[in-house]
């Protein structure tokens, strides 16, 4: 298995703050989530990324005179803002996010179309055989009921 993902990037702050600055923050990757700590010696997570909801690693490209290092993490409910330090850095974590979310797609991991089939056939069997349970029931309430009445008439 690979080395888990690990170092120091800068997230900008959450969508709906008034100044979103980017904080300096310690990523590792814990299987399938991207913890964010303010140091490597904090034990409890800032926030978490879960890297299976990632859709798409884009590289925002460079603004002129500055090297920004940026990318993003696109999940549905959010994007993700994020800033590597170095080049080096910037290579390291793209290259190895994109690979998992290209992981996370691979076709392999949607079911086949007979697996859909039998899926969306399944509830009408399950509500067949609860009509058939509940008849049972009723029938063995009805025997019951009977034996019951018989009993109290005989006392």
């Amino acid at each position: 298995m690979a080395e888990p993902l690990k170092g120091f990037l800068e997230k900008q702050g959450k969508p709906g703050m008034l100044h979103r600055k980017y904080h300096r923050r310690w990523f590792q990757q814990e299987g399938t989530q991207l913890k964010y700590y303010i140091t490597p010696e904090h034990v409890h997570h800032q926030g978490i990324i879960d890297l299976s909801a990632v859709t798409e690693v884009k590289l925002v490209p460079a603004q002129a005179n500055k090297k920004q290092l940026q990318f993003e993490l696109i999940t549905r409910a959010r994007t993700y803002q994020i800033r590597a330090l170095s080049e080096k850095e910037f290579s390291y974590w793209t290259a190895a996010l994109k690979e998992l979310v290209k992981n996370n797609s691979a076709p392999s991991a949607a079911p086949s179309s007979a697996t859909a089939e039998a899926a969306a056939e399944e509830p009408k069997a399950d509500g067949a055989e609860a009509e058939a349970a509940a008849a049972a029931v009723d029938e063995k309430s009805g025997e019951a009921a009977a034996a019951a009445s018989e009993a109290e008439g005989g006392e």
